[in-house]
């Protein structure tokens, strides 16, 4: 019901355009009983289903990702390393099986990278203020075009509305007068002025 009174609306208005389209993306037919009637619920819909906002949020995440793994560099590293060989030889019907295994373990701690380390922690933290800063534009942006966009729904509505209510009133102005006309008080003048 929504759905179709929107489109209705868009189409009367000749609302086409950056104007529409939020609202005709955002409102198909199967996900009308998602969303609330009133501007809270539209926004919260436009928040949890908007694809830039969800880019922006794996973006985000993405970012975060890579202050522990810059912090790991300032942790000793730990190689450990296990090798089996299996060798036979044969010589004269005698057999001989060798099966050597190693286990080689080594620990090491950079004393001193060069400010690397540092810098490359420095770098991931303002990696995540960046895509901070990027999510939270995007919600802005993303957010007021939905504002703008169910404003002017709005609008347009009250702009169909009001003009239907004077189309009716026109309607019964030009009767009225035509009636007056049969009557005899008016002239043809005045009906004509009455269309």
């Amino acid at each position: 019901m929504l759905y179709k009174k929107i489109q209705h609306y868009l189409t009367i208005c000749g609302l086409t355009g950056l104007l529409a389209v939020p609202f005709v993306n955002l409102v198909e037919a199967n996900d009308v009983n998602k969303i609330d009637n009133g501007l809270s619920g539209v926004l919260s819909y436009v928040y949890q289903t908007n694809p830039s906002l969800i880019e922006q949020r794996k973006v985000f995440e993405a970012a975060r990702f890579y202050v522990p793994l810059a912090k790991s560099d300032f942790r000793p590293n730990l190689d450990v390393t296990a090798t089996q060989n299996f060798s036979r030889f044969e010589r004269d019907n005698d057999t001989e099986n060798s099966a050597p295994r190693e286990l080689a373990l080594g620990l090491s701690q950079p004393l001193y990278r060069g400010g690397r380390t540092t810098a490359n922690v420095s770098k991931a933290y303002n990696d995540v203020a960046a895509a901070t800063a990027r999510l939270y534009i995007a919600e802005q942006d993303v957010l007021f075009n939905a504002v703008t966009a169910y404003f002017d729904l709005q609008q347009a509505i009250k702009t169909v509305d009001v003009r239907a209510k004077n189309f009716n009133v026109l309607g019964k102005q030009y009767t009225a007068t035509k009636d007056r006309f049969d009557v005899g008080e008016l002239t043809s003048t005045d009906v004509s002025q009455a269309r």
